[in-house]
Protein backbone atom coordinates (compact mmCIF):
# COMPACT_ATOMS: atom_id res chain seq x y z
CA UNK A 1 0.00 0.00 0.00
CA UNK A 2 1.44 3.24 -0.95
CA UNK A 3 0.74 6.90 1.05
CA UNK A 4 1.51 10.02 -0.17
CA UNK A 5 2.22 13.39 1.74
CA UNK A 6 -0.23 16.17 0.99
CA UNK A 7 0.56 20.09 2.28
CA UNK A 8 -1.40 22.77 2.36
CA UNK A 9 0.28 25.49 0.65
CA UNK A 10 -1.37 28.48 2.92
CA UNK A 11 -1.27 27.02 6.16
CA UNK A 12 1.91 24.63 5.85
CA UNK A 13 -0.34 22.01 7.51
CA UNK A 14 0.18 18.13 6.16
CA UNK A 15 -1.43 14.90 6.21
CA UNK A 16 -1.07 11.36 4.89
CA UNK A 17 -3.42 9.73 1.78
CA UNK A 18 -3.51 6.34 1.63
CA UNK A 19 -3.90 4.71 -1.91
CA UNK A 20 -7.85 4.38 -2.42
CA UNK A 21 -8.34 7.44 0.26
CA UNK A 22 -10.09 10.82 -1.20
CA UNK A 23 -7.87 13.54 -0.36
CA UNK A 24 -10.90 14.85 1.69
CA UNK A 25 -11.44 12.24 3.89
CA UNK A 26 -7.62 12.23 5.01
CA UNK A 27 -7.70 15.87 5.41
CA UNK A 28 -10.70 15.32 7.92
CA UNK A 29 -9.17 12.22 9.25
CA UNK A 30 -6.38 14.59 10.43
CA UNK A 31 -8.78 17.23 11.93
CA UNK A 32 -8.40 19.36 8.99
CA UNK A 33 -11.60 20.81 8.25
CA UNK A 34 -12.14 21.65 4.32
CA UNK A 35 -15.24 22.18 3.20
CA UNK A 36 -17.46 19.74 1.79
CA UNK A 37 -21.15 19.03 0.60
CA UNK A 38 -22.55 16.20 -1.36
CA UNK A 39 -18.91 14.19 -1.13
CA UNK A 40 -19.95 12.98 -4.87
CA UNK A 41 -18.17 14.89 -6.97
CA UNK A 42 -21.80 17.02 -8.19
CA UNK A 43 -21.49 20.15 -6.01
CA UNK A 44 -17.72 21.83 -6.38
CA UNK A 45 -18.05 22.81 -2.81
CA UNK A 46 -14.79 20.83 -1.86
CA UNK A 47 -13.12 22.53 -4.97
CA UNK A 48 -9.54 23.69 -4.69
CA UNK A 49 -6.26 23.68 -6.99
CA UNK A 50 -3.72 21.33 -6.88
CA UNK A 51 -0.33 23.39 -7.20
CA UNK A 52 2.46 20.35 -7.58
CA UNK A 53 1.97 16.55 -7.88
CA UNK A 54 -0.64 14.39 -9.66
CA UNK A 55 -4.32 13.06 -8.96
CA UNK A 56 -6.71 11.02 -10.57
CA UNK A 57 -10.26 10.21 -10.18
CA UNK A 58 -11.16 6.44 -10.33
CA UNK A 59 -14.26 5.23 -12.01
CA UNK A 60 -16.21 8.35 -10.95
CA UNK A 61 -18.29 10.93 -13.59
CA UNK A 62 -17.35 14.74 -12.05
CA UNK A 63 -20.43 17.19 -12.55
CA UNK A 64 -18.60 19.77 -10.04
CA UNK A 65 -15.87 20.44 -12.41
CA UNK A 66 -15.83 21.01 -16.15
CA UNK A 67 -12.11 20.47 -18.99
CA UNK A 68 -11.14 23.96 -18.42
CA UNK A 69 -10.85 23.93 -14.76
CA UNK A 70 -9.46 20.71 -14.14
CA UNK A 71 -7.21 21.80 -17.03
CA UNK A 72 -6.03 24.72 -15.04
CA UNK A 73 -5.51 22.57 -11.82
CA UNK A 74 -8.48 23.06 -10.02
CA UNK A 75 -9.69 19.62 -8.59
CA UNK A 76 -12.45 18.09 -6.32
CA UNK A 77 -11.02 17.07 -3.42
CA UNK A 78 -13.64 14.94 -2.54
CA UNK A 79 -13.19 12.47 -5.27
CA UNK A 80 -9.56 12.85 -6.33
CA UNK A 81 -7.11 10.30 -4.97
CA UNK A 82 -3.09 11.35 -4.79
CA UNK A 83 -1.09 9.67 -7.11
CA UNK A 84 2.20 11.50 -5.69
CA UNK A 85 2.83 13.95 -3.12
CA UNK A 86 1.22 16.85 -3.58
CA UNK A 87 0.96 20.22 -2.69
CA UNK A 88 -2.49 21.66 -2.56
CA UNK A 89 -4.08 25.03 -2.26
CA UNK A 90 -7.38 24.47 -0.08
CA UNK A 91 -9.52 26.60 2.10
CA UNK A 92 -9.46 25.79 6.01
CA UNK A 93 -12.69 25.78 7.93
CA UNK A 94 -11.44 26.72 11.28
CA UNK A 95 -14.54 28.49 12.57
CA UNK A 96 -18.36 27.89 12.91
CA UNK A 97 -19.15 31.01 11.07
CA UNK A 98 -17.27 30.04 7.84
CA UNK A 99 -19.36 26.99 7.53
CA UNK A 100 -23.26 28.19 6.17
CA UNK A 101 -25.94 27.18 7.41
CA UNK A 102 -28.08 26.05 4.57
CA UNK A 103 -31.94 25.00 4.02
CA UNK A 104 -33.00 22.88 2.12
CA UNK A 105 -36.65 21.41 0.98
CA UNK A 106 -36.89 17.66 2.08
CA UNK A 107 -39.35 14.91 1.98
CA UNK A 108 -39.99 12.48 4.69
CA UNK A 109 -39.71 8.70 3.16
CA UNK A 110 -40.49 6.78 5.98
CA UNK A 111 -41.55 6.90 9.62
CA UNK A 112 -40.74 4.55 11.93
CA UNK A 113 -41.80 4.61 15.77
CA UNK A 114 -38.98 3.04 17.85
CA UNK A 115 -40.54 3.54 21.03
CA UNK A 116 -42.84 5.32 23.01
CA UNK A 117 -40.85 8.75 22.84
CA UNK A 118 -38.33 7.89 19.28
CA UNK A 119 -39.74 7.73 15.81
CA UNK A 120 -37.36 7.63 13.09
CA UNK A 121 -37.29 10.22 10.35
CA UNK A 122 -35.77 9.07 6.90
CA UNK A 123 -35.65 11.97 5.02
CA UNK A 124 -35.47 12.43 1.51
CA UNK A 125 -33.46 15.78 -0.70
CA UNK A 126 -34.07 17.09 -3.59
CA UNK A 127 -32.40 15.59 -6.68
CA UNK A 128 -30.01 18.74 -7.41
Amino acid sequence: MSAHKVTIESTGDSFTVAENQSILDAALNHGLNLPYGCRDGACGSCKGRVLSGEISYPDKVLTGINEAERNAGSALFCQARAESDLLIEARIQDRQADIPVRRLPCRIQHMEKLNHDVIQLQLKLPGN
